[in-house]
């Protein structure tokens, strides 16, 4: 079990790496994170924020890592499920980014950015009329939220 002071230092770590996001300062981030997941490796946010960044540095398939690790974690992390299913397509890997997307969407249809994601997918396999439809159900959210 960790300590008080242990977990403390795990949230200080991460708060860190939130700071140097916001400078910026990618890989000062991305280490700030590691040291957070030494102390505890089982916070699924730390994790998420970890792909986030890997994955703004071009490192989709390290990206694709944090976020399974988070997933085991909080397996129905629906952003978790929405940016590895971006990773996955950024990739290339356009079936499994739908997978990911689609369990999303079974977990709540009202996020624009996961319409937008799978409209992407489907449009690179040639899917264009369903990528259509993930448009303007994406389109239709957005105008709804503001």
């Amino acid at each position: 079990m960790k300590s008080m002071f242990e977990e403390d230092n795990a949230i200080e770590w991460y708060n860190k790496g939130i700071d140097l996001c916001a400078l910026g300062k990618h890989e000062q981030e991305i280490w700030c994170y590691d040291k957070s997941l030494e102390i505890n490796p089982n916070a699924d946010c730390v994790w998420y924020n970890k792909g986030l960044t890997l994955d703004e540095l071009g490192k989709s398939d390290y990206a694709i890592l944090c976020y399974d690790k988070a997933l085991e974690i909080k397996p129905n992390s629906i952003m978790s499920l929405n940016n590895k299913g971006s990773s996955l397509g950024k990739l290339g890997r356009y079936e499994d980014a739908l997978v990911c997307l689609d369990l999303a969407l079974s977990l709540n249809p009202n996020i624009a950015i996961t319409w937008k994601n799978k409209a992407n997918a489907l449009e690179n396999l040639g899917r264009d009329e369903e990528s259509k439809r993930c448009y303007k159900k994406a389109k239709i959210l957005e105008l709804q939220s503001h």
